[in-house]
């Protein structure tokens, strides 16, 4: 059984993309690479960020590990409730903390939590399939490396100025890979909410939401602090500003737009009352799930052009509210059916 590696955010996207082509990729052929650890930096006052762990932040690292053993609960057992987490799941599931002096930096060392998690989905044997079980895993990894925040927070300009232009060029390739990896994760997330059954979907919600309340948790406990970096998979630079939004809140929310798009149908389900579409922009790999309410729209002509659509591999306009989220599209509603 072949290795697959992945070091990189190109990588892990590259692997997700053959899981969406078709090809079947198990856990335990993965080598995750993408973060040895995660780095929490924290500056600001120096009697309280120089090397020293304030109680505020201790509670804030308890936190941390307390969501992340829900996130291993939720893997292995399907629920998030702690009291399902033996000696030895809580043993697997430790996380290591270590600090460095000068700013407070705190080093968390989540490689060894995921390949935990890795070795837990492994283990499930109801209600995933072996790809399910490794989109799930992909996205916890993405997740971990720094994707749980959401995009409209990766500022599209430098945090500090800076002269040499070699620099600049740096920090948008980072502000780019933090997009990158965000993007990814809701595409990921995308996939499942359309093709998987109930038991990954939830899995995949309660992963990201315990994840997201891991590392708030961390922001909360230092607020007061004049800027963060968090080193994972991708780097992010986050201002006092920034901490508080996220604090306020962690997941980023969905919004409903009215929009005419464009549409390439891969697939139609269709019961009495409505008809479900599989559906993706023509630039676009990442389907989405449109529903069609045929006690709402019950012309034949406007249904035909779905089906026609399809078969002959064409698109078809469809007039609708959309649910978006971080720029990703997750679900429409239609109200009008068209020809391009």
């Amino acid at each position: 059984m072949n290795t697959i590696t992945i070091d990189s955010v190109d990588a892990l996207e590259g692997v997700f993309h053959r899981i969406q082509s078709g090809e079947e990729i198990l856990i335990e052929q993965l080598k995750i690479e993408l973060f040895e650890s995660v780095k929490f930096k924290i500056f600001g006052d120096e009697t309280r960020y120089n090397g020293t762990l304030p109680a505020s932040l201790v509670q804030g690292l308890c936190e941390f590990q307390n969501e992340m053993y829900k996130v291993y609960t939720l893997i292995k057992y399907k629920t998030d409730n702690l009291q399902r987490l033996g000696g030895q799941d809580r043993e697997d599931a430790e996380i290591v903390f270590s600090i460095k002096p000068g700013c407070t930096e705190i080093i968390t060392a989540l490689k060894d939590l995921a390949e935990t998690c890795g070795n837990a989905f492994d283990k499930v044997t109801q209600g995933m399939s072996p790809t399910q079980k490794t989109t799930c895993f992909l996205f916890a990894v993405a997740l971990f490396g720094g994707a749980w925040v959401g995009t409209s927070y990766l500022k599209s300009e430098a945090e500090i100025a800076v002269k040499q232009e070699e620099t600049n060029q740096q920090e948008a390739k980072i502000k780019s890979e933090n997009e990158r990896l965000t993007i990814l994760k809701d595409g990921m997330l995308q996939a499942m909410r359309a093709n998987a059954g109930v038991d990954t979907i939830e899995r995949a919600e309660g992963i990201q939401e315990h994840v997201s309340k891991a590392y708030t948790g961390v922001l909360k406990s230092v607020s007061d602090a004049d800027r963060i970096e968090i080193d994972g998979a991708t780097k992010l630079n986050l201002s006092q500003k920034d901490v508080h939004e996220i604090i306020k809140n962690p997941i980023e929310k969905a919004k409903k737009e009215e929009r005419n798009l464009e549409l390439v149908i891969d697939s139609i389900k269709r019961t009495a009352e409505k008809i479900t579409l599989s559906c993706r922009e023509p630039s676009s790999e990442e389907s989405f799930p449109v529903s069609v309410d045929t006690s709402f729209i019950d012309d034949k002509d406007e249904i035909a052009l779905l089906f026609d659509a399809m078969k002959e591999n064409r698109t078809v306009k469809i007039l609708g509210s959309y649910t978006i989220r971080a720029g990703v599209i997750e679900n429409g509603n239609a109200s009008t059916i068209a020809r391009p």
